[in-house]
């Protein structure tokens, strides 16, 4: 490629530029307002093009709208090789314009755009953009892409990021949605004229009635349903598009609307996050009782979307969707697309929402197991000495339960000074030695609990360290207990 080469792509680039400033400014004031600012080629507007040459020419050109720049730079990057273009444009992003502060709104995903004395740069918004433009590349040599535009996507708070297979010069106005953008807002004031009405976006909005619902995914990664192999296309591209989260299938939930897709996301109505995070846990714990690993859902890990309650959104992808922090180390399908995850099926998922249900509604024992969850995910994560003192909790509830119908149906039982005791203040250790003495405890589990009675009596009052033989033995206890208990609530 030659200079004069780069220099007919400014110049097509600066006619597309002038061509639109022209036409807007034929454009009256309220017209205007119906064109997005991230389409905007009106002054001060830059341009700059990430050019991969070979083995299949592919374009990337980003609009920058940055008031601190000269109006119509026009950058071009390249053209490199597919094999170089990775680390031409890390060095790229070192340049001073990338490393500018992006204007971002701050609160777009609930979290501040700096972290500490770390400025939010320009940089930090693109690498989506980049990944994308990487990933069409690599389905070029799977897919016979025509010259011309391929896809577009938001870059920042007012900024757009284009891909184009070919350059520039391959693209029309149209492709850009300069021209279609000019028409469009003519048409839209037009018709907003036509019905006397004020401008949307000073029009507050009627209130709806919405559904709020709070969800999470299973993790570790699950797959809900009886058909979820996917094909080897599947496997080697991903899904044929982004596949955003879905209410795919229905349930309730103590007359609350809930709802679940295939890649084990868990929606469920709720009022509140705090409430609706003690349900999905709820469900997660039977799911580990069933025996399906899974770990507790944090607040950083929860799922928000609202529907209007005029409508059933079943089938539909969530509409208004947030997820708080980042795209955490959940399920989302876009990263465990071509992981062979484990599989619940749906007559299985139904036996777990709904004995989910019933547990719920036993405050107590659904408090133990809810402790079963957090000692599980604290000892999948090496945190040892946590996951025992939740499975303890279990424990004592456990011998307390034992002792209180021992207590309530002999009245001769005794504490240590001989005395009749409250069931409820009596000593861990001795209502584990009345307990064996009456013959509701047998050799071994007394042996076992007396030494593991000890373990916590040394972590607690002296700091001794808890293996993780010990919290894995305990919490193979604790899992028989919850167990027990739950199959006598189905009898």
């Amino acid at each position: 490629m030659t200079d004069s080469d780069i220099e007919g792509q400014k110049a097509h680039l600066l006619k597309i530029i002038d061509d639109f400033r022209k036409d807007f400014d034929m454009l009256d004031d309220f017209e205007r307002q119906f064109i997005a600012p991230q389409m905007l080629f009106t002054n001060p507007c830059q341009v700059e093009i990430i050019w991969v040459l070979e083995p299949i020419e592919f374009q990337l050109l980003v609009l920058f709208h940055n008031p601190h720049r000269q109006d119509k730079e026009i950058i071009v990057q390249g053209p490199f090789k597919t094999a170089e273009i990775g680390e031409k444009v890390i060095k790229i992003m070192e340049e001073p314009r990338w490393r500018e502060r992006a204007p971002v709104i701050a609160d777009t995903w609930n979290i501040s755009p700096d972290v500490g004395d770390m400025e939010h740069k320009y940089s930090d918004e693109f690498w989506e953009s980049f990944y994308d433009f990487l990933r069409w590349i690599n389905l070029s040599s799977a897919y016979s892409f025509p010259l011309g535009f391929v896809s577009s996507r938001l870059f920042g708070s007012n900024d757009m990021c284009f891909v184009f297979r070919g350059n520039v010069t391959n693209i029309s106005p149209d492709e850009l949605n300069q021209k279609s953008s000019i028409e469009a807002a003519r048409m839209m004031a037009a018709d907003k004229r036509a019905k006397k009405t004020e401008v949307i976006s000073h029009i507050p909005e009627p209130q709806k009635n919405m559904r709020t619902f709070f969800g999470a995914y299973f993790t570790p990664a699950v797959r809900i349903g009886d058909d979820v192999e996917l094909s080897f296309r599947e496997k080697v591209f991903g899904p044929d598009s982004f596949q955003y989260p879905k209410y795919e299938f229905g349930f309730t939930f103590h007359n609350r609307m809930g709802f679940y897709d295939r890649y084990g996301l868990v929606l469920i109505e709720s009022v509140t996050e705090e409430e609706s995070i003690k349900i999905i846990n709820s469900i997660f714990a039977i799911s580990l009782i069933q025996g399906i690993e899974a770990f507790s859902v944090r607040k950083s890990e929860i799922v928000h979307s609202e529907s209007p309650f005029d409508q059933n959104p079943l089938g539909k992808p969530l509409g208004s969707y947030s997820r708080k922090i980042s795209e955490i180390t959940g399920n989302a399908p876009n990263f465990f697309a071509r992981i062979r995850s484990t599989q619940i099926h749906l007559n299985e998922m139904d036996t777990i929402l709904r004995l989910s249900e019933r547990v719920f509604q036993n405050q107590k024992l659904n408090e133990l197991l809810l402790f079963l969850l957090e000692s599980n995910t604290h000892l999948k994560n090496y945190e040892f000495s946590q996951a025992y003192i939740f499975c303890w909790l279990i424990v004592e509830q456990h011998i307390s339960k034992k002792f209180r119908i021992l207590s309530s149906g002999n009245k001769e039982i005794v504490g240590k000074r001989g005395k009749k005791q409250d069931p409820d203040k009596e000593r861990i250790s001795n209502k584990m030695k009345l307990l064996y003495s009456n013959g509701n405890l047998d050799v071994q589990e007394y042996s076992f609990l007396t030494e593991y009675n000890k373990k916590r009596n040394d972590f607690v009052h002296s700091g001794k360290i808890i293996t993780e033989s010990d919290a894995e033995n305990l919490f193979k206890f604790a899992l028989k207990i919850i167990q027990n208990e739950i199959a006598a609530l189905r009898e």
